[in-house]
């Protein structure tokens, strides 16, 4: 039908194989090439780590894997002064797969792991679980009880378990060198420019569909609720334009992220209420996981008089997501995953 914006082909997880979890304890049965770190945000920094690492395990003929760690260090060394995360576990390995990763250990971060020293870890996980032949990071890496392992003892330690050790080059965006906690700064400073610039995406939320309190729906504007996860940064309330994703297919989808003010005392915490456009009448997404991306700020979240004014202002924010789609100005929402990175 005219300006019908829907995406009729496999979105966002249509990979060509799953990627595999290597369980706590499991043994790898290979020599694979490996880069390890929390990997909060799987920036361009770390798809730089990760490109690399398929590289030379084409070039050694062998495979290669990535060892990130749940919780993040950072909640158990800092408690609730951690940071929120780019990307919690689910979301991180989403993007994983994404990314065609092959295999991901996710190793238990514990009070007890943060006592380790440096050589144990590598020891015990890296060579004896592992059996890793490389070992590719970046410069500012650091490991082991109170960071004191950097890539200068990684180097050394790998000199004498006959393991290679490669410091892979810093991804600088936008003038400055490239980090997780400088992508948080700008998540919430709304600088979303930067942000893509630094994710080769538009920042994004994913989460299962719950129901909410049908509103949207009496009001003529059904939303999907997303359950995001506790520690899940997000920007600044407002309504966002952007690509909603399932496995199967996406549509543009205006977003409001906050407390909505309008309703007789908003909501105790906020909450993602996604509007997808041309999606299928009596659409079921609950149970579902959905992805929005907040590619485009559109306008702060305020209080309206009346819920008519509030809806007339949604239909212009519809308007503005479908002129955006159609003219084919909404960013891609896979970025840099929409490419071949075979």
């Amino acid at each position: 039908m005219a300006g019908d914006t829907r995406a009729r082909h496999p979105s966002m997880s249509g990979v060509d194989r799953q990627m595999r979890q290597i369980g706590p304890g499991e043994e790898y049965a290979g020599t694979p090439v490996v880069t390890m770190g929390t990997f909060d945000g799987v920036h361009r920094g770390h798809q730089g780590l990760m490109a690399r690492a398929r590289e030379l395990a084409a070039t050694l003929g062998t495979d290669w894997l990535v060892v990130t760690f749940d919780p993040p260090p950072s909640e158990v060394l800092r408690g609730d002064a951690a940071p929120r995360q780019l990307t919690p576990i689910e979301e991180k390995l989403w993007w994983l797969e994404r990314l065609r990763v092959p295999a991901v250990a996710v190793v238990p971060f514990t009070p007890e792991l943060a006592a380790w020293p440096g050589e144990r870890f590598l020891d015990e996980v890296v060579q004896e679980r592992l059996h890793a032949c490389a070992v590719i990071e970046g410069p500012n890496f650091t490991y082991g009880a109170g960071g004191r392992g950097n890539l200068d003892t990684l180097i050394r330690w790998g000199a004498g378990r006959g393991v290679r050790v490669e410091r892979a080059r810093p991804v600088s965006a936008e003038g400055a060198l490239l980090s997780s906690s400088r992508i948080r700064a700008a998540v919430a400073a709304q600088d979303l420019a930067v942000v893509a610039a630094s994710l080769g995406r538009p920042y994004s939320a994913t989460g299962l569909v719950v129901p909410g309190d049908g509103r949207g729906r009496t009001i003529g504007v059904p939303t999907a609720n997303l359950e995001l996860a506790p520690k899940k940064l997000m920007p600044p309330a407002g309504v966002y334009a952007g690509w909603a994703w399932t496995a199967e297919c996406r549509w543009p989808a205006v977003a409001n992220f906050g407390w909505r003010p309008t309703f007789t005392g908003g909501d105790h915490v906020p909450r993602l209420e996604v509007h997808l456009l041309d999606a299928a009448p009596g659409l079921d997404l609950y149970g579902v996981r959905l992805a929005m991306s907040l590619a485009v700020a559109v306008r702060p979240e305020r209080r309206f008089a009346t819920v008519e004014a509030l809806v007339a202002q949604i239909q212009q924010d519809m308007a503005l997501v479908r002129e955006l789609a159609v003219q084919e100005r909404l960013p891609s929402p896979d970025g840099v995953f929409g490419r071949d990175a075979s």
